[in-house]
């Protein structure tokens, strides 16, 4: 029983050594997990106050941020006010300027109106008194002009006279060899061989010129004519001259072609045909026709296919009135 006793007593102190132990590590561990929680606490608020002051910390970051942003802000806007104004400033200056600069234009263009309102009344005041002068002058130049224009008229009409009656006599004395002309124009004519063909007359006769028929010199009078062409000028140059006195650009018979044709020198009622007669001009046809030479070119620029010189003309050559 002794031994069975301490056996057990043996085992009872073992068994309380044993839950002493154990409860030393429990308690160890509970002293080593309240540690660590203490610590995790303390890491944890440590965690926590770092936040909150790097929270701090970016807070005034961002309002100081705001701060210089809204001071910039403000700089800027003072800034813009300021040119605003300044440019305000320099367009009321300027609008200024241009305003007494546009006064004084019309105040100088005022003051030059008047001086050249008094130089015009000064050079009317001359002229008048010029005028005065030269009526004077100039009535006294007529009278003495009139006198020699009257003896000039009489010396005048007997000189035309004189070449009027020369003129006919002339013509008179070319008719025979312009019949001898249209003889020749008449007479059948043999082209050799190899020889051209004579220049075909123009055929084309215009409505109201009253023309059945070519009126054109043929080509084998061409030679013929060149030895009338001397005396017929000669012949129709008084004539031409007593009616060009006092007109402009008149222009010249070259040569006659024949003496007379169908209806030459005839009158016609425009639009037509004229047909040239000796010593007709081209001024002298349209203002026969027209009362004037002012459509002489517009006379010109149509006949220019049958009349290359203006200056001349042929007779018996038909010239389109409009």
């Amino acid at each position: 029983d002794d031994a069975r006793k301490a056996d057990e007593l043996r085992t009872a102190q073992q068994q309380a050594a044993e839950d002493a132990r154990r409860k030393a590590e429990a308690d160890k561990r509970a002293l080593e997990k309240a540690e660590a929680d203490k610590h995790a606490r303390e890491k944890a608020d440590a965690e926590k106050a770092e936040a909150a002051r790097q929270a701090r910390e970016a807070t005034a970051a961002a309002q100081r941020q705001a701060a210089e942003d809204a001071r910039k802000s403000a700089a800027e806007e003072r800034y813009r006010r300021a040119e605003e104004v300044t440019r305000q400033k320099n367009a009321e200056e300027e609008r200024l300027r241009l305003a007494e600069a546009e006064q004084q234009k019309r105040i100088e263009q005022r003051r030059l109106e008047a001086e050249a309102a008094r130089q015009r009344s000064a050079d009317d005041a001359r002229q008048r008194l010029a005028g005065i002068e030269k009526n004077q002058a100039a009535a006294e130049a007529a009278k003495r002009e009139a006198e020699a224009r009257a003896a000039a008229a009489t010396r005048q009409e007997a000189e035309l006279q004189k070449k009027e009656q020369a003129a006919q006599a002339e013509k008179a004395a070319v008719r025979p060899l312009v019949k001898k002309v249209e003889a020749a124009a008449t007479a059948p004519e043999v082209t050799p061989r190899g020889a051209k063909a004579p220049r075909a007359t123009d055929t084309r006769i215009a409505e109201g010129s009253g023309e059945t028929g070519p009126v054109d010199l043929p080509a084998a009078t061409k030679k013929a004519n060149s030895s009338l062409r001397t005396a017929t000028a000669s012949s129709a140059t008084p004539a031409a001259s007593k009616r060009q006195a006092g007109k402009a650009a008149a222009t010249t018979v070259a040569a006659p072609a024949v003496a007379a044709c169908r209806r030459a020198g005839r009158r016609i009622l425009t639009p037509g045909t004229y047909v040239v007669d000796v010593g007709d001009t081209l001024s002298e046809i349209v203002e026969r026709h027209y009362g004037g030479i002012s459509r002489l070119d517009r006379v010109a620029r149509l006949n220019r296919s049958r009349v290359r010189d203006p200056d001349v003309i042929r007779p018996c050559q038909r010239i389109w009135l409009p």
